[in-house]
C-alpha cells in the first residue's frame, strides 16, 4: 500500500493505520476493543450504544452502567473499523500523525 502513496492523495491514512489494518486482516481480528469508553453510537433518538455492532441502547445518563456492563467485559475483536483504528491509538501518537506536517523539523538548522 505505501507504494501507492504519492501526491494525489489517494491514499490518506498514515502509516501505522495501514499498518495495524494490515495485522487486522493477517490475524483474523484486534483485541482489546474499547467500544463504550473510546468510542461509541449516539442514535437518533439520543440512546447510547456502545458499538454500532451490538445494538444494547443505555439512555445518555446511564453511559456509566454501560461501560460497567459492556466495555469492561467486551471480548469482541471482530471489527477494525475507522473510527476505533484512530481511537485505539494514543493521544500523542494521534497529535502527532495529525499535526506534524503543518511544522518544519529540520535537524540540519
Amino acid at each position: 500500500m505505501e507504494a501507492l502513496r504519492d501526491h494525489t492523495n489517494w491514499i490518506v491514512n498514515s502509516p501505522s493505520t495501514m499498518d495495524a489494518t494490515r495485522r487486522y486482516f493477517a490475524n483474523g481480528g484486534t483485541p482489546g476493543c474499547k467500544a463504550g469508553l473510546r468510542f461509541l453510537v449516539v442514535t437518533a433518538d439520543g440512546a447510547l450504544q456502545p458499538c454500532s455492532m451490538q445494538f444494547h441502547r443505555y439512555p445518555l445518563e446511564q453511559r456509566g452502567r454501560m461501560i460497567e456492563e459492556f466495555t469492561r467485559t467486551n471480548q469482541c475483536d471482530e471489527c477494525y473499523v475507522s473510527i476505533r483504528s484512530y481511537l485505539d491509538k494514543s493521544f500523542p501518537q494521534l497529535l502527532w500523525e495529525n499535526v506534524s506536517g503543518f511544522f518544519s523539523f529540520d535537524s540540519a538548522r
